[in-house]
């Protein structure tokens, strides 16, 4: 969210405080990876080495495959099978090393994903020509840690076959084995010594300081690693952006070290001023200096960096430097290595960043005051009724001037430009003092937020002395209020809601999470325009800007930690998790929208206590009534809701965890269906077939949830958007949109259950096929009609068929049987037996008797020419150097008919300063090429053109908005 505090009317009466923008202007280096220590000098050559034996490894679940202890990649590991019948220790595995090798050593590196689960303990090694007849060369007992570990041979050996045998593990009872590396040193090693000398002293690995770096070892490595960058060349960079443009279908982006450095312009006006740094996101342990000095930095990516840089800025030139390291860290939340993680964690300074300057006197940061429930302001609505509600409003103040203070703080409330209610509170302040004060404001016959009117208040806080304006501040909020309970569910202003969710990643293909305001905005909105009212930010916080538009559009949230299948129990780890829950709910607890707070790792399950310890923090930071702390309910964890889990035999939606307590399925529609191979997954070139398995998995689900309403209060399709994984090269299909946001058809029947527009949809792209066919039709009339040109098929109200089991999960089930939709509002229409014939198939729906909605698909004729359409989303493209959209090009006919099985590719030419991101050149899936435009950073003129061979071109201009 890009300036948060300037104000409307800063334009025309000039205020104490000032926002800087400082998203231009930046210049940004990656520091080049480092050869692997894996490969260093000390260490036999592995080129040629293949795993010729081994008695388990898990590629079923996970890639765990013997190789991967000899690829060089520290990220990946061998993992034994892990399944219900797995083989125990010992575990063994045989690498022929190419040609016959001499060696002093061994050289064995244990998993690197934080999980002490499946270390080794005790290996023995074998090295010759004729493992069958050897002696062991050694036997080592393997500390319990994740760092290198090297162990000497009783004497020099040689031989073409390697075989390490692990006997136990460092945890009794578990019987498989993770392993990172296997490197052998060489019979006649370089002295340590050299082998340090090759590299930057930025590459040592120093143990846990690898994730962890004193402060006194910080200085060392940023030298050195801007020694090495003054060598390369610089490049220019807008925020927000992104360290590396990935290729589409990325699963392991770039990892590194990375600078940006910009100058700030201090002018004499802000001479006894404070300023405050602010940058939203930068992934993700970030180290910045100002001058020369060192100011701080913070351990995690996803919620705002903020820091006082008053006593270093000094009037003209400011130099500021950022560090950035998104490598893999145990240490950080989530914690997760990117080759076993859901998602990617991107790079660069991806959200806004800017400056706040403001008086001495002046109302605080709610992160940088790191106050309890306190910090910058806090209002909520502690009474809220048809008839009144009760706005309390808490202002934290800091006095930094060198004299007492007697203050005033005034708060108006707004309804549009109507003055609603106002509150004066004076307070005293000593120099170095702060302080909390807490006002209330009677608001009558409130206009109550929902996602059916999300009526926005301004309040207005201002800070004064006598008659002077100290600081002033706008914070936009909602009066509503939220009760939970088994017996009614969700109640949303006293009435009995059900959540219609869905869950999104932040990414774009491409530039990964480096999504600007508009962009977020534009998500959002295509969220609320298929029908849900709720959304889950999976599974870390996301930009403010988010949960603007959200507060805007009307749409209830589930802001969440970031955690994912991962816990550390190192106390850094679970230190910056407390952190995280309180930053988080400092951040967004004014937004309206924000309807529950997962506090817990994403399906990991900590010890209790210290879960009990995050929900407490939860509950002391959130002081509304309406407060839900959330998250798994397994393994005793007390939250004020748990999520349903589901069960494999039937996927069914027990709660056996808190069963007094009501719940929510947070992700439904895709794992349970096949795991990793889940018929869900299926991508747009999967075509009419494959899209309609998908949306059958989510619509029979969808009924299925309902019928547990009200103790179970609604649903959350996983997921809105595909996106990309760290463990799978592979685009996660299951979105109803995909990674370019073209949607499917599960995203238009969500649209006819939810939206009160007159709608039908036939779910078909009527291309040639054999034999007679279903046609699945989607509406919110009770009654459609369907023609096949212009002759009547059949006239049939909706499908009301019984509820059944699936059927085989792995084949997809038995889709669109007429049926499983007992609890939907609009069940669908599934027409049986419908003739195929070249042309055109119409639907009209009608209600009561009158025709509501028409709608008709045609056989694709002749490809002839292109169609350009740009995805604006209720947000035209900025002209900032950051904004992007969709570009789409259609192939289509005479008559406009989009020719889905169109093979081939387009190619797109921007002219007038926007740019093309990623490929200029896209493959036609399912009738349809997609870019990714970035704008210019001047307001001009653009044109885009698509071109493709053998079709008629289709150029568009393009108008950007300031």
């Amino acid at each position: 969210m890009l300036l948060p505090t300037l104000l409307l009317a800063a334009m025309i009466t000039p205020i104490p405080r000032i926002v800087v923008n400082l998203n231009q202007e930046w210049q940004f280096v990656k520091i080049p990876n480092p050869p692997s220590e894996w490969d260093s000098v000390d260490l036999v050559n592995r080129t040629a080495w293949k795993v010729v034996q081994v008695d388990s490894e898990e590629t079923a679940r996970e890639n765990g495959q013997a190789k991967n202890a000899i690829d060089g990649d520290l990220r990946t590991h061998w993992h034994t099978e892990w399944s219900a019948a797995q083989p125990g220790y010992p575990h063994t595995i045989v690498i022929d090393l190419g040609s016959e090798t001499s060696a002093s050593g061994i050289k064995l590196l244990p998993r690197q994903s934080g999980a002490k689960n499946g270390l080794p303990k005790s290996v023995q090694v074998w090295l010759g020509n004729d493992l069958d007849h050897g002696t062991p060369v050694g036997r080592f007992v393997i500390d319990s840690g994740f760092n290198a570990q090297r162990f000497g041979f009783i004497e020099k050996a040689k031989g073409r076959f390697l075989k390490l045998q692990f006997e136990t593990g460092q945890k009794e009872n578990e019987p498989y084995l993770c392993l990172a590396e296997i490197a052998l040193v060489a019979a006649e090693s370089a002295p340590r010594t050299d082998w340090q000398s090759q590299y930057n002293i930025a590459y040592v690995e120093l143990g846990d300081d690898r994730y962890d770096i004193k402060p006194d070892q910080l200085e060392s490595l940023k030298n050195q690693e801007l020694k090495l960058a003054s060598k390369l060349e610089w490049e220019k960079a807008t925020l927000p952006h992104t360290a590396n443009i990935e290729k589409l279908g990325v699963y392991q982006p770039w990892q590194g070290i990375c600078f940006y450095k910009r100058t700030i312009d201090v002018p004499n006006e802000w001479q006894g001023k404070t300023v405050a740094l602010t940058l939203e996101g930068a992934m993700s342990v970030s180290d910045l200096w100002l001058n020369g000095a060192y100011v701080g930095g913070r351990r995690g990516g996803y919620l705002p960096v903020v820091i006082d840089i008053t006593k270093h800025l000094k009037e003209g030139k400011n130099e500021l430097i950022v560090r950035l390291d998104n490598r893999d860290n145990p240490l950080v939340p989530p914690g997760k290595p990117t080759p076993d993680l859901d998602f990617l964690y991107w790079s660069g300074i991806y959200r806004d960043a800017y400056l706040t300057v403001t008086p001495k006197v002046h109302i605080t940061d709610s992160v940088l005051a790191n106050e309890r429930a306190s910090g910058g302001i806090y209002a909520f609505c502690p009474e809220v009724s048809a008839e009144k509600a009760v706005v309390e409003v808490r202002t934290h103040i800091v006095n930094e001037s060198e004299r007492d203070q007697n203050l005033a703080v005034v708060q108006k409330l707004y309804l549009g430009r109507k003055l609603i209610s106002q509150d004066k509170k004076t307070v005293m302040l000593g120099k170095g003092e702060s302080k909390q004060t807490v006002q209330q404001m009677a608001v009558q016959k409130p206009s109550q937020w929902s996602p059916d009117q999300p009526t926005l208040y301004k309040l207005v806080t201002i800070v004064q002395k006598g008659t002077e304006r100290l600081d002033e501040q706008n914070t936009r909020i909602g009066i509503r209020h939220f009760e939970f309970s088994r017996k009614k569910g969700f109640v949303l202003n006293g009435r009995p809601t059900r959540l219609i969710g869905t869950n999104r990643h932040q990414e774009y293909p491409y530039i990964g999470n480096a999504l600007s305001n508009n962009a977020g905005y534009r998500d959002m909105k295509k969220i609320k325009d298929a029908g849900f009212n709720c959304v889950r930010l999976s599974h870390y916080p996301m930009d403010p800007a988010v949960m603007d538009a959200c507060d805007e559009l009307g749409l209830l949230v589930i802001p969440c930690i970031a955690g994912w299948q991962f816990y550390n129990s190192d106390v850094r780890f679970t230190d910056r998790v407390l952190q995280d829950i309180r930053e988080l709910i400092r951040r967004d607890r004014n937004h309206p929208c924000c309807m529950a707070w997962e506090t817990s790792l994403n399906e990991t399950y900590p010890p209790a206590d210290i879960v009990a310890q995050w929900y407490q923090a939860a509950h002391e930071e959130f002081l509304a009534l309406d407060m839900a702390a959330v998250g798994d309910g397994a393994r005793n964890a007390k939250w004020d809701w748990p999520y349903n889990s589901w069960t494999e035999q039937d996927k069914a939606r027990p709660q056996n965890d808190m069963p007094d307590k009501p719940g929510y399925i947070r992700e439904y529609g895709d794992y349970e269906f096949g795991g990793g191979e889940s018929t869900t997954r299926q991508p747009l070139s999967a075509g009419e077939k494959g899209n309609l398995q998908s949306a059958w998995n989510f619509v029979w689900s969808h009924n299925r949830n309902r019928g547990q309403w009200p103790w179970t209060m609604g649903d959350g399709t996983w997921v809105m958007y595909d996106y990309h994984r760290g463990y799978d090269n592979r685009v996660e299909y299951s979105g109803m949109s995909n990674v370019f946001r073209l949607p499917r058809y599960i995203y238009r029947f969500f649209q006819v259950q939810y939206r009160p527009e007159p709608a039908v949809f036939i779910c078909s792209d009527w291309t040639p096929r054999e034999g007679r066919t279903k046609v699945v039709i989607f509406s919110n009339g009770d009654e459609v009609e369907l023609y096949l040109n212009g002759k009547l098929v059949k006239k049939q109200k909706a499908d009301s068929g019984p509820d059944t089991l699936y059927g085989d999960y792995q084949n997809g089930g038995n889709p669109w049987d007429g049926g499983n939709c007992k609890n939907l509002i609009h069940p669908p229409f599934t027409f049986f037996d419908v003739p195929y014939e070249k042309g055109e198939l119409k639907a009209i729906a009608y209600k009561d008797g009158k025709k509501i909605a028409a709608h008709t698909v045609r056989t694709p004729g002749k490809p002839i020419a292109l169609r350009l359409r740009i995805d604006e989303s209720g947000r035209k493209l900025k002209a900032d150097g950051a904004d992007c959209v969709f570009v789409y090009a259609d192939v289509v006919d005479a008559i406009g008919t989009v020719c889905t099985q169109f093979r081939g590719e387009a190619e797109l030419e921007v002219q007038g300063g926007i740019k093309v991101v990623g490929p200029t050149k896209a493959e036609f899936e399912n009738g349809t090429a997609s870019f990714l435009v970035q704008s210019a950073a001047v307001n001009t003129e653009s044109f885009i053109v698509s071109r493709s061979s053998g079709l008629q071109a289709k150029s568009v201009m393009l108008a950007l908005a300031r």
